[in-house]
């Protein structure tokens, strides 16, 4: 069973946005699910948009279904989250920062994310456009808090519907890193338990400590391939600040991997 029904990927005319393309294109071909190219056009503008969009779908492929639509220019995050309805994996580029403001996630995606009940999709700056999608490992990021806990669920669909490993990655905040920075990583009573509680095989976890968890994140990325990470847009103590989207935004802006960011707006995962 694959986590999406179907993969929205919002463009404009800028290269950047189509950022997103290749990966959305590649998830469809996977998993077999429609892609739809979705763009909020200006008002007499709607026509060259909706060539620009069929020229995109033309370097999708022919393997899998692509559509397209335009739709009358207002509110862009309202329109999107309009288009995408349940099931819609939403697959947007994002450069991490944005505008005069510099927010980190931009405002467009702060309010998708703000309006979103399914995961989004981000694609970075230093995502390359080709391989697509890498092998690795789904990364779940959790802090010990049942908010940041909704990342397990589509962690785990993601894990079995791309074939890929899924790992959990907790970071635990200190004030001064461990004596021993190229040491094992301390035990997990906390992940050792939760593992088992997924639902799906957890091929390993591991505690990342520091007083920021970007860099114990790049640093388990060198170490091992990582396909995603998956996020949640807040947790508690420690990553509370983190959590509440910088640690999303920061992700998305200088890793060269996707981030699967579960939103507040999401469903919580079905208890058992």
């Amino acid at each position: 069973m694959t986590p999406f029904a179907r993969i929205l990927v919002p463009l404009d005319r800028s290269s950047f946005a189509q950022r997103a393309v290749p990966l959305a294109a590649e998830l469809s071909r996977r998993t077999g699910t429609p892609l739809r190219l979705f763009s909020v056009a200006t008002p007499g503008d709607e026509d060259a948009m909706g060539a620009h969009l069929a020229e995109v779908a033309a370097q999708c492929g022919t393997d899998i279904g692509v559509e397209s639509e335009v739709v009358g220019y207002g509110s862009i995050a309202a329109a999107i989250a309009g288009a995408a309805g349940p099931g819609t994996l939403v697959c947007m580029a994002s450069h991490g920062e944005s505008g005069a403001a510099r927010t980190l996630l931009g405002a467009v995606t702060q309010a998708v994310l703000r309006r979103a009940t399914e995961p989004v999709l981000l694609v970075g700056p230093r995502v390359p456009p080709r391989p697509a999608f890498r092998p690795g490992r789904i990364v779940a990021c959790v802090d010990g808090s049942a908010f940041a806990e909704r990342t397990l669920a589509p962690g785990a669909s993601w894990s079995a519907a791309l074939g890929l490993p899924l790992w959990l990655a907790e970071v635990a905040p200190t004030a001064d890193p461990p004596d021993d920075t190229h040491g094992e990583p301390p035990p997990s009573d906390y992940l050792e338990a939760l593992a088992p509680t997924v639902g799906t095989h957890v091929e390993g976890w591991q505690v990342l400590q520091g007083r920021h968890p970007l860099p114990a994140l790049a640093g388990l990325a060198e170490d091992a391939p990582v396909a995603a990470f998956v996020v949640a847009t807040h947790g508690r103590a420690g990553w509370e600040r983190v959590l509440g989207g910088s640690l999303a935004a920061a992700l998305v802006h200088r890793m060269a991997v996707p981030v699967l960011v579960v939103p507040a707006g999401a469903a919580p995962p079905p208890t058992t």
